[in-house]
């Protein structure tokens, strides 16, 4: 299926090079001549795309249609569930023939940049430039497909701010929407191979040059791509939805993110050295980095993983990303499941805390299995805290009931013991336990002060009995036969 289209697209390009003009650049929009402008326009239409050209772009506008009409369609139907929104149909690509004539027909249109082939107009527009294509068929077929989603994410995102959006934000989503694979190198040159950004937030925003400058564009890109790295993509979506409601950007800025323009610009040029060492490949359009979750789970977060997963798989799921989807819910899996564990855990602690110890090491024991098949550690300490704290309560609550149950004179050395149960109970907070050892110490001491009264009784008897058995003996009178004599 693929060759016959790849055939078509070397014939196209060839024959594109055989129109080329003799004009290679566009003109800046105070350089026009509107003194011959099209007014002829005739029409190819998809489902969702209307393809407007002048008849002088007739061949143009028919490759274009035939190669990218199905890529279009794909690219509308993924950014339609990436952005929650659809636009209004049909979406316009419209073939102006020169730089010259787009300014003419779009008087309030931004700078272009020296040769560019793409702009977008209002909320449903995609502009291509003729001369601009002609000028590079080669570099124009490399680029086409990045262009197609550049425009059509900056409409989306006119569309999400009913028009409030700044000029910056719209390039900075619609580079964001490139692939950066084969953008970033490029524009990473153009910039100056440096990892320091160059501008502040209000300059990139709100100066159209960012249009024309290949170098700007991917600091804007990078300011998207921090906000959605670090707060996430329905936060970002949340923050142009809410643009027509505030003042400016600014205050929606504050209002989604907490932070002032100042704050954010801070923690973006700390982020701006990671994107160009690398981080721009964690684009979540085009390759979702589930790195930051593995280490979120790595780390004990598993709450926040559990929200950032689910909100990814929902995601991966509206853009067809079905392996990386699959990979998603096997961390989704393992942050669940460490999240029972910290629960576990938790009421483990409570458990031991209320003086239910059993419950206590039960828990602990569940929380330790889930911790040793997630291969997580971090928490080990605290399970053996427990566990041990809540065992040695119950050991010696056990050596409580033995020697209250072995009788008064079952072991020579039980108050000693039992102070020592009773003052260590107390130590781990076992209040009802030291005081059952403190009864118990008490009833000791009752039974012996009784077995010693006891046994002083019974040997004052025994002194009184002797005593009176001798008393006895002095009082008896002599025999007959004494008396007799």
């Amino acid at each position: 299926m693929k060759r016959p289209r790849f055939v078509f697209t070397v014939v196209f390009i060839a024959f594109l090079v055989s129109l080329k003009p003799d004009v290679s650049f566009a003109l800046p929009a105070q350089q026009v001549n509107c003194s011959n402008i099209v007014d002829d326009w005739s029409e190819l239409r998809s489902e969702s795309f209307a393809l407007l050209y002048p008849r002088s772009q007739e061949a143009l506008a028919q490759g274009v249609f035939n190669i990218y009409r199905d890529t279009l369609e794909t690219e509308y139907a993924r950014y339609s569930a990436a952005f929650e929104s659809t636009l209004t149909l049909p979406i316009l690509v419209r073939i102006y023939p020169t730089a010259n004539d787009y300014f003419c027909l779009n008087p309030l249109a931004s700078e272009l940049a020296v040769e560019a082939t793409h702009a977008h107009v209002g909320n449903r527009e995609i502009a291509l430039i003729a001369e601009s294509i002609l000028a590079d068929p080669f570099a124009w077929d490399t680029s086409a497909v990045n262009a197609f989603r550049h425009e059509l994410a900056a409409l989306f995102v006119v569309s999400l701010s009913e028009g409030a959006a700044p000029a910056g934000l719209q390039a900075g989503v619609g580079g964001y929407a490139e692939d950066p694979a084969v953008t970033f190198r490029e524009r990473f040159e153009a910039f100056g191979n440096d990892d320091d950004p160059d501008h502040r937030w209000s300059s990139l925003w709100e100066d159209d040059l960012v249009f024309s400058e290949p170098g700007l564009l991917l600091e804007t890109t990078s300011q998207v791509a921090y906000l959605v790295d670090v707060y996430g993509w329905s936060t970002f979506l949340d923050f142009v939805r809410s643009l027509p409601n505030n003042s400016g950007y600014r205050q929606a800025l504050v209002d989604n993110y907490g932070a002032s323009v100042s704050e954010l610009e801070r923690q973006w040029e700390d982020y701006f050295a990671l994107y160009v060492d690398g981080r721009y490949r964690a684009n979540v359009l085009h390759e979702l980095d589930l790195s930051v979750f593995e280490s979120m789970i790595a780390a004990g977060a598993y709450a926040d993983a559990v929200t950032g997963l689910e909100n990814a798989i929902l995601l991966l799921e509206t853009l067809d990303q079905l392996e990386k989807q699959a990979l998603a819910q096997g961390l989704l899996q393992q942050a669940e499941s460490g999240l029972q564990a910290s629960n576990l855990l938790g009421q483990a602690r409570q458990a031991l805390q209320a003086g239910d110890y059993p419950l206590s090491v039960a828990l602990a024991n569940q929380a330790e299995t889930i911790y040793t098949e997630l291969g997580s550690s971090h928490r080990q300490e605290e399970i053996d805290t427990y566990r041990s704290w809540a065992t040695e309560v119950l050991q010696l609550r056990a050596e409580l009931d033995q020697i209250q149950n072995g009788g008064p004179l079952a072991n020579a050395i039980a108050p000693v013991r039992l102070g020592v149960i009773g003052n260590r109970l107390a130590e781990l907070g076992d209040v009802e336990g030291a005081l059952l050892a403190q009864e118990a110490l008490q009833g000791r001491a009752a039974q012996r002060n009784i077995l010693i009264a006891s046994v002083g009784i019974f040997g004052g008897l025994v002194c009184l009995f002797l005593l009176w058995r001798v008393l006895s003996g002095l009082r008896t009178p002599p025999p007959p036969e004494a008396q007799l004599g």
